[in-house]
């Protein structure tokens, strides 16, 4: 079974409900405004520390949460809200 696909529309359905807006960006798109295109995830991690100095990104075993961080600054900087 399809379960990301599911899971996708599941939220594309939520935010439509609730009339909150969003934008759905390609890994392309985040990793060339933080400069990471081409670079793998640890390069991620490296680049969110010094933006997000209070997020729990201490450990270095946790490389998505290092790209989390990075998919949501462009969201943090211009809010669609």
């Amino acid at each position: 079974m399809f379960k990301w696909g599911l899971r996708y529309g599941l939220w594309r359905g939520v935010m439509a409900t609730v009339q909150l807006p969003n934008a759905w960006g390609l890994p392309v798109a985040w990793k060339r405004s933080a400069g990471l295109l081409g670079r793998d995830k640890d390069a991620s991690w490296q680049r969110a520390q010094p933006r997000f100095p209070t997020a729990d990104l201490a450990h270095k075993n946790d490389p998505d949460r290092g790209e989390a961080w990075c998919i949501a600054y462009p969201g943090l900087r211009h809010p669609l809200v």
